[in-house]
């Protein structure tokens, strides 16, 4: 600290304000110290903590307020507690001891950031930060602030990294390619992306196709899941919006010859008359095998005054005119619906499979779309894992990390593909 020549006291009055905006979960904000005291604000979990140490008495509280939400926010500390955007959220912190210790001298100095390698600086907005009745911190090294100073004991900038000045940065997650899957909108909240996903879309990139089949059941069907909507596609003998409606069969007269119809789990069932056989009724017994009643290719046998048909496989009955249930051995996978077709069955599959019988897993990773990253499947669509370095959709826009200021001691950085070089001053060795 300096003094331009006036002097003066703050142990009446000591009050330490700033304006913070942030997201980071924890980092050190500021850190006031003397060679025996000192007095800290940090993050722990989105939260502040205060820490003092003032003649051997140790005080640590947390606050109860989430501050890393990327709102700005104002923190006061003065003799009543903590205040959070004007609420108080500590108190008992050691103040009238306080006041007494960090009088201005030549012996206290401010901290803004990181303090050690043990507790990383906080990354984020700070400004307007004031400390007793000294005039707001500047971060201007020599020179640039002027005289406004000259006759004021002020804090003295001693050394600075990483600062960028009037301008509260924020990373673009947004960028110039759409992060977001199935035309959601990107939003960018201040170093946080939101998805606002589409109708029938969920995931934090909106890549997942919302089952609609989950909370609604096709009774006697199965159900496809289209987006923001399903549908149910029935068994036969069934109908209505959830197959649940059975049909009424026989309305049609299906029995020949005086054969008594009846349904029962969606099928029509004829009785016949003695001299009539066949699942209509409509062949006599006594009928040989010219021309054949067999169907569906069924060999014909004449067996004493009768015939007698040998199915093929898939089919039943005295004609073998009845389709066996095919579907009754659950032959698809993975969760999808059976329904019978033709003598055979079709597999209606759930999002994210395919196969005759829906034992194949999609491979949406199969043409290698991350340029510079891990291509992952998930349910209908993809997800790419960039490499450090990279970013989009499909991992193909080089990061600048000059934006970051990674290099230290006032090392030039240039950014590179995927990477980045810092050219040291003459008295600095490292990558960094």
């Amino acid at each position: 600290m300096e003094n331009g020549g006036v002097a003066m006291d703050i142990s009446k009055s000591l009050q330490i304000s700033f304006m913070l905006r942030t997201r980071s979960l924890s980092g050190q904000i500021i850190y006031l110290k003397t060679p025996t005291s000192f007095l800290s604000v940090s993050l722990e979990d989105g939260l502040l903590v205060y820490e003092a140490l003032i003649n051997d008495n140790m005080k640590k509280q947390r606050t109860n307020l989430v501050v890393n939400d990327g709102v700005v926010r104002s923190v006061d500390i003065n003799q009543n507690g903590l205040h959070i955007d004007g609420k108080l959220n500590a108190n008992n912190l050691l103040l009238p001891l306080l006041v007494n210790t960090f009088g201005i001298n030549d012996n206290l100095t401010l901290i803004i950031g990181q303090r050690s390698d043990q507790l990383p600086s906080f990354d984020g907005c700070l400004e307007n930060i004031h400390i007793g009745i000294t005039p707001p911190i500047s971060f201007f090294v020599d020179g640039r602030a002027g005289n406004l100073l000259e006759n004021t004991m002020h804090f003295k900038l001693m050394k600075r990294r990483n600062i960028i000045d009037n301008f509260c940065y924020a990373d673009d997650l947004c960028g110039l390619v759409n992060p977001c899957k199935n035309d959601a909108v990107c939003r960018d909240l201040w170093n946080k992306r939101v998805c606002e996903c589409q109708p029938g879309f969920t995931g934090t990139f909106c890549e997942t196709r919302i089952n609609r089949c989950e909370n609604h059941i096709c009774k006697f069907g199965a159900c496809i899941s289209g987006i923001d909507e399903y549908s149910c596609v029935c068994l036969p003998g069934y109908d209505g919006q959830f197959c649940d409606e059975e049909m009424n069969l026989c309305k049609l007269s299906p029995c020949l010859n005086g054969g008594n119809c009846t349904t029962a789990k969606g099928k029509y069932n004829c009785d016949c008359p003695p001299h009539f056989v066949g699942s209509r009724c409509q062949v006599l017994k006594s009928s040989k095998c010219l021309p054949s009643p067999c169907e569906n290719g069924a060999n014909c046998t004449v067996v004493k005054d009768t015939f007698k048909c040998d199915c093929p496989p898939g089919f039943d009955g005295i004609l073998c005119d009845i389709q066996k249930d095919i579907c009754q051995s659950n032959p698809c996978k993975n969760g999808a619906t059976c329904l019978p077709k033709d003598g055979d069955f079709k597999c209606i599959c759930t999002n994210g499979y395919e196969g005759r019988i829906c034992e194949e897993m999609k491979d949406y990773c199969s043409t290698s779309p991350c340029v510079h990253g891990e291509c992952i499947t998930v349910t209908d669509n993809f997800l790419c894992n960039c490499e450090s370095g990279w970013n989009g959709e499909h991992c193909d826009i080089d990061i600048n990390e000059c934006i970051r200021f990674p290099c230290e001691h006032d090392g030039n950085c240039t950014n590179t593909p995927g990477s980045y070089h810092c050219s040291c001053d003459s008295y600095h060795l490292g990558y960094y």
